[in-house]
C-alpha cells in the first residue's frame, strides 16, 4: 500500500512539474494547429453545353490522323484550403451497347491522362459500364482519400478501362464539357493525342482552349495557422517615453491575410494589427514609461479563421533608460522633434542671411 501511495506521489509530482515547465517566465505558449472539418462540396464547374466523345479519332489540317488516349483537366486551382480530395463527379452519357468500364483517376502530373502504366497517379476508381446510362448524368466517383500538397498540381482525368471492344462513335461515352467561355479559370480541358502519317508521328496534348470539363470535387477543408512569426526587429536600448518603432513579418502557406499581435512586456500589447498580405514586413511603435528591462513578443493569426501561431520563441529584450543610448536609426521616431529642429535651422539660416545681406 505504502509502494502504491509513494508510486501515486511521484506521478503527481511530475505532472505538476511538467504543467509548471509549460509556463516559465521568459516563453508564451500558443497554438500552431491544423483544423480540419466535415467532407464538403469544393468546387464545380456546372456549366455544360457540349459532349465530347472519350478518346475520339479526328484528322487535324495538316492531314495527320489523330487518336485520343484520355481527357484530363487541372482541378482545385486556388483551393489551398482542401487539405484532402475524397471524391469527384463526373457529367456523363453512352451511346450504344459500350461494355468497356470507365476508369477516373486524380493525378499529379499530366502525362496521368495517358492509357498504360498511369505514371504518378494518385488514386482512381472503375465506374461499372451498367452504371452509366444513355442520357447525361452525374457520377459519382468515391476513392481512397488523398492528402493534398499545394506545391504540386492535380488533374482529373477520364480514360476506358481494359477490354477488346471497338470504341466508335456509336459505341463510347461523351464527357460533358463547356464550349469556348472559359467558364473554370486557370486550365483547359486536354486530349493526349497520338498523330500519324506522311511517314510522321506526332505525340503532344490536342488543348481545347477555353473549354471546360463538367465537375465537382469534394473534399475536407482546413486551415494551418501562419508560421511562427521571428524575433522581432528593433532596438535593444531606449529612452523613457519614447517612442520606437518594431517590425515583423510572417508567412501563411494558403496565402491568407495576416494580423499580429506584439506583447510590450510591461502588461499592454499592440491589439492585433491588420490584416497584411502574407509574407508582408509590418511595423508598429510602442513606449515605455518606466525604466527597466522589457521582453517584446510577436505572434501571428490568419484572416481565414482566425488560427493563431505561437508566440515567437526568442523576445527581443530591450533595456529601457532614463537618457536612452543615443540616436536608434530607423528605430527610434523623432518625426516631430525633427521638424521643430529643421524649422528652428530654417529660422535660424533666414536670420543670419539677411544679417549679412543687410549688415545687421
Amino acid at each position: 500500500m505504502k509502494t502504491k501511495i509513494i508510486v501515486i506521489s511521484m506521478i503527481v509530482v511530475l505532472l505538476l512539474a511538467g504543467i509548471s515547465a509549460l509556463n516559465v517566465t521568459g516563453y508564451k505558449t500558443g497554438f500552431n494547429n491544423i483544423i480540419l472539418n466535415d467532407e464538403e462540396l469544393i468546387e464545380e464547374q456546372l456549366e455544360c453545353n457540349d459532349g465530347i466523345m472519350l478518346e475520339r479519332t479526328w484528322t487535324r489540317e495538316d492531314g495527320l490522323k489523330c487518336s485520343a488516349m484520355g481527357i484530363c483537366q487541372q482541378i482545385l486551382i486556388d483551393q489551398k484550403h482542401c487539405k484532402q480530395l475524397t471524391k469527384v463527379s463526373i457529367y456523363v452519357a453512352k451511346v450504344g451497347e459500350i461494355q468497356l468500364d470507365l476508369i477516373v483517376g486524380i493525378g499529379e502530373d499530366i502525362c496521368d491522362c495517358i492509357s498504360g502504366g498511369q505514371p504518378g497517379l494518385k488514386t482512381a476508381v472503375s465506374v461499372p459500364y451498367s452504371e452509366i446510362s444513355q442520357s447525361y448524368k452525374w457520377i459519382e466517383c468515391d476513392f481512397n482519400d488523398i492528402n493534398l500538397d499545394h506545391t504540386n498540381k492535380y488533374f482529373l482525368y477520364l480514360k476506358y478501362g481494359g477490354g477488346s471492344q471497338e470504341v466508335t462513335y456509336s459505341n463510347c461515352y461523351f464527357i460533358g464539357f463547356h464550349q469556348d467561355d472559359d467558364v473554370y479559370q486557370g486550365s483547359d480541358m486536354l486530349e493526349k493525342a497520338n498523330c500519324y502519317g506522311h511517314n510522321r508521328v506526332s505525340m503532344g496534348y490536342q488543348t481545347h482552349e477555353n473549354d471546360d470539363l463538367c465537375f465537382k470535387t469534394f473534399g475536407i477543408l482546413g486551415n494551418t495557422a501562419p508560421e511562427v512569426p521571428p524575433t522581432p526587429k528593433g532596438p535593444e536600448t531606449g529612452k523613457k517615453g519614447s517612442f520606437y518603432y518594431f517590425y515583423t513579418s510572417a508567412i501563411d502557406i494558403e496565402n491568407d491575410r495576416v494580423y499580429y499581435l506584439f506583447d510590450w512586456g510591461d502588461g499592454t500589447d499592440s491589439g492585433w494589427l491588420g490584416p497584411f498580405n502574407s509574407g508582408e514586413e509590418v511595423k508598429t511603435r510602442h513606449k515605455w514609461g518606466a525604466v527597466d528591462n522589457y521582453s517584446i513578443y510577436v505572434k501571428a493569426k490568419d484572416d481565414y479563421d482566425k488560427s493563431e501561431s505561437y508566440w515567437c520563441a526568442d523576445p527581443l529584450n530591450i533595456s529601457i533608460e532614463k537618457r536612452g543610448n543615443g540616436f536608434q536609426k530607423d528605430y527610434i521616431i523623432n518625426d516631430i522633434a525633427f521638424g521643430k529642429l529643421m524649422k528652428v535651422l530654417r529660422m535660424y539660416n533666414f536670420i543670419s542671411y539677411f544679417s549679412k545681406l543687410f549688415s545687421i
